[in-house]
């Protein structure tokens, strides 16, 4: 599998796991703003979203990626899925998870490498 290539424009990364975004937004609260998170994901060169985006079930998964254009623009967004993605689904739902990034401008990393920017790539392990 070739890797997928993380343009370098800044050398900042932000990665997030567990965002769980339909929990706040029940809440009427915004995450990102709590964390004071948006001065790191306006300057980032990617947002890694690293599982449980929601709560599930995926269909939730639209709303995340539409809730951080705010900050971040979506082909910055690199998202995969957490165990909590998958409630009320079954885990060969990746096809569909895979769809609703790309629809959204985002990637989907589920077993992907990743590089960020001219990093040497020997010695990756592939998945």
């Amino acid at each position: 599998m070739t890797p997928l290539t993380i343009p370098f424009q800044h050398g900042t990364l932000a990665i997030l796991s567990d965002l769980h975004l339909d929990s706040y937004q029940r809440l009427a609260l915004d995450p990102i703003s709590l964390l004071s998170f948006e001065e790191t994901l306006w300057n980032a060169d990617a947002l890694i979203l690293a599982g449980d985006l929601t709560n599930g079930p995926a269909r939730n998964w639209p709303g995340v990626f539409q809730h951080l254009a705010e900050y971040i623009p979506p082909d910055h967004i690199y998202a995969l899925p957490g165990n909590h993605d998958y409630y009320n689904s079954s885990l060969d739902g990746d096809a569909w998870l895979a769809e609703e990034a790309r629809k959204a401008g985002a990637h989907f990393i589920q077993k992907r490498v990743l590089l960020h920017g001219d990093c040497p790539s020997s010695g990756i392990l592939e998945p």
